[in-house]
């Protein structure tokens, strides 16, 4: 399928994603935010986003030290965050659709990671911790005014890690 070139991967997250999202909150969001691998999710769903409402901020979450997209070089090629960070800007990627982008350490997505776990019962991998960080320190640092709503994805499971950071 190609997902890392075929602009269907953008558009089904647009049609699906984006609205369920929008539904879901009743049109309440103030900041949408997202580890982005192929940017297929990341593109759809703030380009649906965008649309409804230009003020959302949406915002890439990328491993500190590998913060391409924030323009910097990588000095941490090998991260926590599989499917994530991979070193250059995703052919799918639409800048113009980016507010900001932000950077979590390991330490911080393993933390988040480990609390999904023990507070929610979820069982997830490193980039569901890192989307959870972001939105808390995009939370606390009070750019969004009061009461703002912060929406992310848990994209992936803890499955494959089970033998890492137990």
């Amino acid at each position: 399928v190609d997902q890392f070139n075929n602009a269907n991967n953008c558009r089904a997250h647009e049609e699906t994603t984006g609205p369920e999202i929008y539904k879901q909150t009743g049109g309440r969001i103030d900041a949408y935010l997202a580890t982005m691998g192929t940017a297929g999710s990341f593109v759809g769903v703030s380009r649906y986003l965008k649309r409804q409402n230009p003020n959302i901020k949406c915002i890439v979450v990328e491993p500190a030290g590998a913060e391409v997209v924030a323009g910097k070089e990588v000095t941490k090629p090998l991260h926590l965050l599989q499917g994530s960070g991979y070193g250059k800007i995703p052919e799918l990627f639409d800048a113009s659709l980016m507010d900001e982008a932000m950077a979590v350490t390991d330490e911080e997505a393993l933390e988040y990671k480990q609390l999904l776990g023990s507070k929610e019962g979820l069982y997830l991998g490193y980039t569901s911790g890192a989307n959870v960080a972001a939105a808390v320190k995009l939370l606390k640092s009070g750019k969004l005014g009061p009461d703002p709503w912060i929406v992310t994805l848990l994209n992936d499971t803890g499955l494959k890690y089970s033998e890492l950071h137990k």
